[in-house]
């Protein structure tokens, strides 16, 4: 279990804790309160003539019996079986809120054994990946405005430096992933340098992009291929 998982746990029985206590507590100051135990007082007598009875149908007297309350024991043991039942309820939530709490570890546990198991590509498959990335975006330069043709091309690298398992570092945009995962099969610093920049130039300028950016990016990208294709030569 995860250390939130124990925390969510060990405050759910903190608070059964106390609700039990409380309930026990409230138990023990209740007691049956009956006619006995009032102060009595003797009326004094006072002078004048004896009261006329009242006209009309005698009215029965209550019974001691009727008067008395329910016995103290029938308090306890309600008492005692509503704290049982509130126990037991609480044992209930918490088993569920364990195993709940147990299968979603599972889940995650499984689910990060399944990560492990999509391991990096072997370096000559990343190799072709890539090349085979870099062939589609040769395509993509020649096509619709130069700005977005440029752009598209970059994303298309992205998306092939993501998926060939390396992992980002913290501090790692796509754009960095994607250049390191090119370095990394010789693809030389000038090279990814020059193509990096036009990316940046045409995804953040608000310049309009002449037909020389477009020549000079599927300049770049063709020496991507050739170097890719060299790196996959010597491996």
């Amino acid at each position: 279990m995860t250390a939130r998982a124990r925390m969510i746990a060990g405050a759910v029985a903190t608070i059964a804790g106390l609700a039990l206590l409380l309930l026990a507590t409230r138990s023990g100051r209740t007691r049956d309160i009956s006619r006995h135990d009032l102060p009595y007082h003797i009326p004094r007598r006072t002078q004048g003539p004896p009261a006329t009875p009242p006209s009309g149908p005698k009215q029965p007297q209550a019974t001691k019996a009727g008067r008395a309350g329910l016995p103290g024991w029938v308090h306890i043991v309600a008492y005692v079986i509503g704290i049982g039942v509130a126990a037991a309820i609480v044992a209930l939530a918490i088993i569920y809120l364990m195993r709940l709490l147990n299968r979603l570890d599972l889940r995650h546990h499984r689910r990060e054994k399944e990560l492990s198991e999509d391991a990096e590509l072997a370096p000559e498959d990343v190799a072709r990946a890539l090349a085979e990335a870099v062939d589609e975006t040769l395509v993509t330069i020649e096509r619709g405005e130069t700005r977005d043709a440029i752009i598209a091309c970059w994303l298309r690298l992205e998306d092939v430096a993501a998926d060939v398992g390396v992992a980002r570092r913290p501090a790692e945009t796509a754009a960095d992933l994607t250049e390191r995962v090119l370095a990394t099969h010789q693809v030389s610093a000038a090279t990814l340098s020059r193509l990096a920049d036009l990316y940046r130039e045409a995804r953040f300028s608000t310049h309009q992009l002449d037909a020389s950016a477009r020549i000079e990016a599927r300049a770049a990208l063709e020496q991507v291929r050739a170097e890719l294709s060299r790196a996959a030569a010597t491996q």
